[in-house]
C-alpha cells in the first residue's frame, strides 16, 4: 500500500453511488474484488474526542469519521483518480 486519500462520508456517499452505476455490484460490495478491478479498498476511520469530568468520568465530546481509500495498484488508482477526481474535491459539490 503506498498512499491513502482522505475523504469525508458525504463524499464518500456520493462516489460509492456513481461507482454503482459504472460496476456491477460484485465489485463495490467484495473488497478484495474492488482492490482487483480498481486498485484499491475502502476503509472507515472513527476519531473520538472526550471530555472528562470531575468524576473521572469520560463522555464522548465529538466524533468525526473519515473514508480513506487505500491504494494497492498505482496504474488502476491513477486511473480512478482520473476518472472520478471531481467526487473527491472539497468543495462538496459534486456531481
Amino acid at each position: 500500500m503506498s498512499k491513502s486519500i482522505g475523504i469525508t462520508t458525504s463524499q464518500w456517499e456520493t462516489l460509492k453511488t456513481r461507482l454503482q452505476k459504472d460496476y456491477p455490484l460484485s465489485v463495490t460490495a467484495v473488497r478484495w474484488k474492488m482492490r482487483e478491478v480498481m486498485g484499491f479498498v475502502v476503509r472507515e476511520h472513527i476519531e473520538d474526542s472526550f471530555d472528562q469530568n470531575k468524576n473521572s468520568r469520560k463522555y464522548l465530546k465529538s466524533r468525526k469519521i473519515t473514508m480513506f481509500l487505500d491504494c494497492y495498484n498505482e496504474s488502476k488508482f491513477t486511473f480512478f483518480l482520473l476518472k472520478y477526481s471531481d467526487y473527491l474535491d472539497n468543495s462538496g459539490k459534486n456531481r
